[in-house]
């Protein structure tokens, strides 16, 4: 008799019933349900016994055959899932249980190499982007590329977005991108790069390990900031946003001078980093590549293909779109959008 009052106040602490206002059904459906459970369950172990199934690393005791959804969602959340998650989940049945298998599947599914980072807490990279920006579209196509679980917060820069108080306590500098990763916030384009491919599971070429090879890209990374980078943004803004502004047509002289530096540093991207190797930084693809590739199409927003005379950058740009595939047109179709409404102008 002990015995059995035992047996019966353990399975009370095991499958504890839902509370009413959680909407699985009424009092007596619960009942039946569990007693269900229970024979099933002694049927297999005898009475007090316990059946564990290995579904992952993490170790989730399931019921065999099937589960209900009030269950996996506990078991999701202590894992450090997302319990909408199980919406895509297929049940069977009126009473809302989910097949074993299924369960398996998803709860795997939820130890991905970079998901088990992000479930550890719960949470998504956020960034907040406008893909009209160069450095954002670098980030954009990283994270697109190596699949980190992410969240993009759009930020339009033309309607002054970058400058509320909110985005303001963001980055004080009023500047995109932004990353915010689980309470931890980083800006500046290389800083945000770097950091996800150090604390995420990518594949290593992006930014080596290999102290030699990593230095070569912050070789290129350093040099990027005050070269690459300024002389290619300020054709795109001598020719697309000064006269967009002022509504005042080009200005010829200062855009021959802009793109007299532009081909100083085009000249020496294929001197210096390009001369005996695929891509900037050696045989493989790494964010020096992203950042530049990103920066040298901006002056197509204004029509103006700048690679156009120069073959060797050409190649090199075909080589970096081929290695990201779409994530390449994905990130750029702002700027495709941006240059063909100039061109239905002309």
């Amino acid at each position: 008799m002990a015995g059995m009052k035992a047996t019966r106040q353990r399975w009370r602490c095991r499958f504890p019933a839902p509370r009413s206002g959680l909407g699985l059904g009424s009092a007596p459906h619960r009942d039946r349900e569990r007693l269900q459970r229970r024979r099933a369950h002694e049927a297999q172990t005898g009475p007090g016994g316990r059946v564990t199934s290995e579904v992952s690393r993490r170790r989730c005791s399931v019921l065999p055959g099937s589960c209900n959804l009030f269950w996996a969602a506990v078991v999701c959340a202590a894992a450090g899932g997302a319990v909408e998650q199980l919406s895509g989940c297929r049940t069977s049945g009126e009473d809302g249980r989910l097949p074993a298998h299924a369960f398996c599947a998803f709860f795997a599914g939820l130890t991905d190499k970079n998901a088990s980072v992000t479930m550890a807490t719960g949470r998504l990279v956020e960034v907040y982007l406008d893909l009209l920006s160069q450095p954002c579209r670098a980030v954009h196509i990283l994270l697109t590329c190596t699949k980190i679980p992410h969240r993009v917060r759009a930020v339009a820069l033309r309607k002054g977005e970058h400058r509320t108080p909110t985005f303001t306590k963001l980055n004080p500098m009023q500047k995109v991108p932004v990353m915010v990763d689980d309470g931890f916030v980083l800006t500046e384009s290389d800083a945000i790069l770097k950091y996800l491919t150090t604390k995420y599971d990518v594949p290593e070429h992006w930014y080596p390990r290999q102290p030699e090879r990593r230095a070569r890209v912050d070789e290129y990374t350093a040099w990027h900031h005050t070269n690459t980078r300024p002389h290619a943004a300020k054709v795109f803004i001598l020719e697309v946003l000064l006269p967009a502004q002022s509504g005042s047509p080009v200005d010829e002289a200062r855009l021959n001078r802009a793109l007299s530096d532009l081909d100083d540093t085009l000249d020496k991207l294929e001197s210096m980093f390009l001369r005996r190797q695929p891509f900037l930084c050696g045989d493989d693809i790494t964010v020096a590549d992203l950042l530049a590739a990103c920066e040298l199409t901006q002056p197509l927003g204004g029509g103006r293909d700048i690679l156009k005379e120069r073959p060797q950058l050409q190649r090199w740009r075909s080589r970096v779109q081929s290695a990201v595939g779409e994530a390449f047109d994905e990130a750029h179709s702002v700027l495709y959008a941006l240059r063909d409404r100039r061109r239905a102008r002309l």
